[in-house]
């Protein structure tokens, strides 16, 4: 934990473009609300275009992972229209690396087609581009905590 702020004290001395805590925790929150939402403009401005690597979610005998923000973009559509929503519990910021901000939280997943419509634990990680401003995300990766 405390390995952090010298993390990225080290990537500002360095040069390397860097994320701060309360960046990423923004960034995160502002894409838990636009998914929320099913606001198409606003995930758009969360996300990076061009940088975009994945987003995947697991959940029992169900694995989906996108590689283009376009298909993200589609997915979470689909997943507005079960009613999906998500809600964060937990965030910790890991640090800067090559870049990129990189971050794990916990949040509580539901949605009508899952886990019989109950909300469920999920735990995950993810990472943003820090080169430009405003910073985006680029990668989303979680998984139901069984």
């Amino acid at each position: 934990m405390w390995l952090a702020p010298i993390a990225a004290a080290l990537a500002l001395a360095a040069g390397e473009p860097a994320c701060s805590d309360a960046e990423m925790n923004g960034l995160v929150a502002q894409f838990v609300s636009a998914f929320n939402a099913g606001s198409a403009r606003r995930l758009k401005s969360a996300w990076s275009q061009r940088f975009f690597r994945w987003y995947s979610a697991t959940a029992p005998e169900r694995h989906s992972a996108l590689y283009t923000r376009r298909a993200f973009l589609a997915y979470a559509g689909r997943r507005h229209g079960q009613h999906e929503t998500l809600t964060l519990l937990t965030f910790k910021f890991n640090g800067n690396s090559s870049g990129h901000g990189h971050f794990e939280y916990a949040l509580m997943r539901r949605a009508d087609d899952l886990n019989g419509g109950d909300p469920a634990r999920y735990y995950g990680k993810g990472a943003a581009y820090c080169a430009g401003a405003p910073h985006k995300l680029v990668v989303w990766s979680m998984g139901y905590e069984s």
